[in-house]
């Protein structure tokens, strides 16, 4: 099956949280802390190659969700950061944010790659809130949330893909401007609808005008 328009949501990892720990070891009664932070979360990553031809990978699997990073632990050791999900799509896609409308970015060339979803930065342990006042911090942060879009793919032939993209943004712009001006209402004048009203107040006018002269 060729495919060469999709619409997907991608979500980047959660971070892992930071670990508030103390150091516990024999003969030192009063360790500090060693909570390690946490590892931070996987990307979506969006790359052109040679060899794929159209979207029909991304048809059927429209959500895409990077994996998330470890959770920090005493000692230091810090969690660990969790790998990219890479997805693969043919020369010449074109990325659009549903939502926003802009071009996220135009893959021309095989190799060309962009983030299309960022993964969340690891917390903080318990060591990164020591001071001179506070010896014992059993603070830690959690980790950040993955950012989270939904993306048009727009595969173009003989450069099509960047001028249906564009026409697709006119077309909401004109759909929301309809609903505003839908939106609007006239004066109120009962039941009666604003073209019949404003026709019975031209004849309403008239005829006053005409009591007038009399």
């Amino acid at each position: 099956m060729f495919v060469d328009r999709v619409t997907i949501e991608v979500q980047g990892g959660k971070g892992g949280s930071g670990c508030a720990s103390f150091r516990r070891e024999k003969y030192i009664p009063k360790g500090g802390p060693d909570g390690g932070d946490g590892g931070s979360g996987g990307s979506v990553i969006v790359i052109a190659k040679n060899g794929v031809n159209n979207l029909s990978a991304l048809a059927h699997h429209r959500f895409w969700r990077a994996q998330g990073g470890s959770n920090g632990s005493g000692s230091n050791k810090q969690g660990r950061s969790a790998e990219d999900l890479v997805i693969e799509v043919p020369p010449g896609t074109i990325l659009v944010d549903a939502k926003a409308g802009f071009v996220i970015k135009d893959l021309t060339q095989d190799g060309q790659s962009v983030i299309a979803a960022r993964g969340g930065e690891g917390g903080k342990g318990n060591t990164h809130f020591k001071t001179p006042t506070n010896r014992a911090p059993r603070e830690a942060t959690p980790g950040g949330e993955g950012e989270r879009r939904v993306v048009d793919g727009d595969h173009r032939r003989d450069g099509e893909g960047l001028h249906r993209a564009h026409r697709r943004r006119h077309q909401r712009e004109v759909a929301e401007r309809h609903q505003d001006r839908r939106g609007q209402q006239g004066p109120d004048l009962g039941d009666q609808s604003w073209p019949a009203a404003r026709r019975a107040g031209r004849r309403a006018g008239s005829d006053v005008g005409e009591h007038a002269l009399a």
